[in-house]
């Protein structure tokens, strides 16, 4: 996935000076497409407005309960909406109740 163009990744590392883990340290990932790499076999074909789908959301487990998901979640919509995204598809595991949301 990382080397498909059509697959946008944003990390969150830990700022310089954040002492509960390393500097740089990897704490969430998102990765999201727009556009015919995003398209579902239930979409009908390029009159539809753009869409989009993300891929990964993920969070070390913790960091979860700091809203750092959220956060990462909405750079991601912003940066979909930007790319003219008007609707997203994402698959979330029921026990993630918070996700479900």
């Amino acid at each position: 996935m990382i080397s498909d163009p059509t697959v946008t990744v944003l990390i969150c590392e830990a700022p310089s000076g954040y002492r509960t883990v390393r500097d740089g340290a990897l704490l969430g990932v998102a990765a999201f497409s727009v556009g015919p790499s995003a398209v579902t076999s239930t979409d009908s074909g390029a009159s539809n407005p753009v869409k989009g789908a993300v891929r990964i959301l993920a969070v070390r487990t913790d960091f979860h309960g700091l809203v750092l998901g959220q956060r990462l979640l909405k750079k991601v919509e912003a940066k979909m909406e930007e790319e003219g995204c008007v609707g997203v598809a994402m698959c979330v595991v029921e026990k993630r109740e918070s996700m479900c949301r």
